[in-house]
């Protein structure tokens, strides 16, 4: 057995993946993350449309709590685990010592420990913080998604993490995917009759058992498969811990970050003002899985090349990716400029939450930095860079919470999506300073990508104020716009080629037509 078990792996590739293989991986998981977010989006909506917003707003601060608990128990160190596993990988690879099993098993005991500490501290202090039983049962219900959900990942992230450094996290997006049409297709049966807060926050906290049971069955068909025992061992964990100390201050800075806004607008504002917060934030985080899609595709590459040593054949890869995700930002910012109003009426209900599309103006512009910053901190990890993170997050932590204090009595929602768009632009400037230590990222290409587009961004809202000053009608303006935009980017400033982005899918469509499997 060990014969035979050396001789396949001698028959691995030890070369990183080519280009058409990550473009293959990344528009898989772009795929089924668009559909994953299409159907979360539905199911949210449907919550928005049927609760009333007192009702909406205590959803989403419950929400809030146990996302910040989730948090709390992921100590940032998802990343650390996936760079792990990747590691793993690349020594196999070369015939060297297998330590999938005992890094498998260890993660899953340190996880569910995490998992049911956070719980038991979430239940002691919801009472102190003055949450009312009826809020205190719902926080309990919901905790149930530290262990099962896809979206607040603490246990099952341990197998998420070993998927994904095997390159499957296209089989990762599409458990995710089942969680999200169990989630929206529920909430759209119950839409039409008896649809009320605890009933919402039941469906949102066990939509997710299905892929965790996939899930569950997956990795362990694998793990028979490759033929290693799990097993723990005290020592990896006391290594990782001390490996981890900066993710887990930088997630405790992005923690507060995340969660400050909420619970801050909680108890300076209005349930009004929380609402129209949820609501406008409901807008960004139907997109804000882009810039993880990207990352998630290229670190396990990254790592390999640092284990490797062959950063040259992962750059090219890198600066492709980083110029379509911004240039999608860009898209998103200038289209959210000009149909804000339009959204939220279509998405909401004409009138409910008009208040909020002030905010979705300033989420659309967030949306560019949140993109580069959530890019270079998760390429850092992958590097083994983990201070980075810290610095970025502590950053954010300390201009959002000072803005929040300054900006939410005046202005309320409006004043927080402000200080979230300054905090997130200061420190994706500090990020850019620190990039030139990173092995696989050139800072003058960057500097000189931002330069364009500032430059389209300057002229598509002059070109926007043109067109109100006309009066043009506002879909007219909308496609307009989308015109401009595309030849600005691609024919004038030359961002992204055409070429760029038909190699990106056609690698894809053409391995699809390699394999005889129709498209």
């Amino acid at each position: 057995m060990g014969v035979l078990r050396k001789s396949i792996v001698k028959k691995k590739d030890n070369i990183l993946p080519q280009p058409s293989s990550t473009s293959r991986a990344f528009v898989k998981g772009l795929s089924l993350n668009i559909v994953t977010n299409l159907l979360l989006y539905i199911g949210h909506l449907i919550i928005a449309r049927c609760l009333l917003r007192d009702d909406y707003a205590t959803f989403i601060v419950v929400g809030s709590l146990v996302s910040l608990a989730a948090l709390f128990a992921d100590l940032g160190i998802t990343g650390l685990f996936v760079r792990k596993f990747a590691e793993a990988e690349a020594l196999v690879a070369q015939g060297k010592k297998d330590t999938r099993g005992e890094l498998l098993g260890t993660i899953l005991v340190v996880r569910i420990f995490l998992a049911i500490a956070t719980s038991s501290v979430v239940i002691l202090i919801a009472p102190l913080l003055g949450y009312s039983l009826e809020t205190q049962h719902l926080i309990l219900i919901m905790l149930v998604t530290l262990f099962i959900s896809s979206r607040l990942i603490v246990v099952r992230s341990a197998g998420e993490a070993f998927l994904r450094a095997a390159n499957k996290y296209h089989v990762v997006a599409f458990l995710a995917a089942i969680d999200a049409l169990v989630f929206a297709s529920v909430l759209y049966y119950y839409s039409g009759k008896s649809l009320n807060l605890e009933s919402v926050v039941w469906i949102y906290s066990f939509c997710h058992l299905p892929g965790f049971l996939l899930l569950f069955g997956i990795i362990y068909r694998d793990v028979k498969s490759i033929d290693f025992r799990l097993h723990f061992r005290f020592s990896l964990i006391k290594s990782m811990i001390r490996e981890s100390i900066p993710l887990i201050l930088s997630t405790a800075f992005l923690t507060i970050h995340n969660q400050a806004d909420t619970l801050l607008l909680d108890k300076l504002s209005s349930p009004k003002e929380v609402s129209a917060y949820g609501a406008g934030l409901r807008i960004l985080s139907a997109i804000i899985f882009l810039p993880f899609v990207f990352s998630a595709v290229i670190g396990p590459s990254v790592t390999q090349a640092t284990v490797n040593k062959t950063f040259d054949k992962i750059r090219t890869t890198l600066d492709r990716s980083l110029r379509l995700l911004l240039t999608g930002a860009l898209f998103v910012a200038i289209l959210l400029s000009v149909s804000s109003e339009l959204v939220m009426n279509i998405l909401f209900g004409a009138g409910k939450y008009s208040d909020a599309a002030p905010l979705v103006m300033v989420f659309g512009w967030s949306f560019i930095p949140i993109c580069f910053a959530a890019f270079i901190t998760d390429i850092a990890v992958a590097e083994g860079k983990y201070w980075i993170t810290v610095l970025f997050t502590s950053i954010i932590m300390i201009v959002a919470i000072g803005c929040d204090l300054l900006l939410i009595p005046h202005y309320g929602g409006l004043g927080s999506a402000i200080a979230k768009c300054i905090s997130v632009c200061i420190g994706s400037i500090a990020l850019l300073t620190t990039s030139n230590t990173l092995q696989v990222v050139d800072r003058k290409k960057i500097g000189v990508l931002f330069l364009k587009l500032g430059a389209a961004a300057i002229c598509l809202l002059s070109f926007i104020q043109i067109l109100n000053y006309i009066s043009v009608e506002p879909i007219l303006i909308v496609i307009s716009v989308i015109l401009a935009f595309l030849i600005f980017v691609i024919f004038i400033l030359k961002i992204i080629s055409f070429q760029e982005i038909q190699d990106t899918f056609s690698d894809f469509f053409n391995k699809k037509r390699n394999t005889g499997v129709s498209v």
